[in-house]
Order: C-alpha cells, then sequence, then structure tokens
C-alpha cells in the first residue's frame, strides 16, 4: 500500500481563490483613485527647446498654460519672454504680473467672490534680459498652490508681461505680452 502525502486543491477553491484576488485588486485601485485628495499628477511640463520654439515669433508664451490640481498640490507652468526691443531702445528690464481674473464651475457657471489673496504663486516678478544671451529668450518658472478647501473649478489667471522703466503696477499702455494661466481644481 502506498501512502501519498500532498495537498489537493479542489477547482472550485481555486476559481474563488482567483476572483477573490480581483475583486481586491480593483478595490484597491477604486479606493486610490476615488479619495486620492493629494496625489501629484505630473504636468507636462515644457522642456526649454519647446518653450523656444513656442515663442517662434511672439514675445511670450506659457507652457502648459493649463493644468489640473488636486486637493492643494502646486502646480509648475513656464514663461518665455523673448525680448524683441530694438537695441537703441535700451528697455532691457521686464516685469511680470500674475494675478486672477476669473474663475468657472463644471457647469461654465461664473464662480464670484473668489479670495485670490489665498493663491500661493511663486515667481520672479523682474528681470533683466540681454538680447545677446540665449537670442534674448529668457524663461522663469512659475508655481501655483490654490488653498486648501477652495472649491472644484476653473481658475484663470492673468500673466502679463510689461517692458518698461515704470513700476508694473503703471505700465498699463505698455504690456509686453499677456498670457492665460488655467488651474483646474478636482
Amino acid at each position: 500500500m502506498s501512502n501519498k502525502k500532498g495537498i489537493e486543491l479542489s477547482i472550485n477553491f481555486v476559481v474563488v481563490m482567483v476572483l477573490s484576488l480581483i475583486v481586491f485588486g480593483f478595490g484597491i485601485y477604486l479606493l486610490t483613485s476615488v479619495f486620492c485628495l493629494t496625489c501629484i499628477q505630473p504636468t507636462s511640463l515644457c522642456s526649454e527647446e519647446e518653450v523656444t520654439n513656442m515663442l517662434g515669433d511672439s514675445r511670450v508664451a506659457l507652457c502648459p498654460n493649463q493644468a489640473k490640481a488636486y486637493g492643494n498640490v502646486p502646480e509648475k507652468f513656464i514663461l518665455g519672454i523673448h525680448n524683441s526691443n530694438s537695441a537703441s531702445s535700451g528697455i532691457d528690464q521686464f516685469f511680470v504680473a500674475v494675478e486672477g481674473s476669473d474663475a468657472v464651475d463644471s457647469n461654465n457657471a461664473r464662480l464670484t467672490g473668489v479670495n485670490w489673496g489665498l493663491f500661493e504663486i511663486t515667481y520672479q516678478s523682474s528681470l533683466q534680459i540681454s538680447r545677446g544671451v540665449n537670442n534674448g529668450n529668457a524663461q522663469i518658472p512659475i508655481v501655483v498652490k490654490a488653498p486648501s478647501g477652495i472649491g472644484k473649478g476653473t481658475y484663470i489667471f492673468d500673466v502679463r508681461v510689461c517692458s518698461s522703466t515704470s513700476l508694473l503696477s503703471s505700465c498699463g499702455s505698455a504690456t509686453y505680452g499677456q498670457q492665460k494661466l488655467y488651474l483646474k481644481i478636482q
């Protein structure tokens, strides 16, 4: 008489285990995608070459010009500026301002009462661009972080560049270029 020791698994047990693992994996995926409030979704940052190509004949370019933010995770944008002022003008000083201008919800209804001062916006507000360096091109990062608890919607910022010897707030008609920045809060 032979004594065979081993483990026999019934087909039903194997099928139940496989299905259980699939359902468990799908449940974990759903939980992380639904409850992921501070997940970092990488913004497709443009390379230096891409921003330079975007400038082309224009004087100001923003790349990317829109991003999706989850919670209050900061998003990074690159502002490209091309100094096309004539050498005789002597204007190599540029000023940058980023100001909130409009906000809409998912139904494109205007959001009112937005406290733009709560947004954390980091950028270099003044820079010197020499026509002889890097073909007169410069790039500066703009980092925008939405405040905690802000409502879902698209927040629109004006990115204004002035080439003037006067202060930015008084450059009005001396605007060198302007772009819109769109931050979609999920």
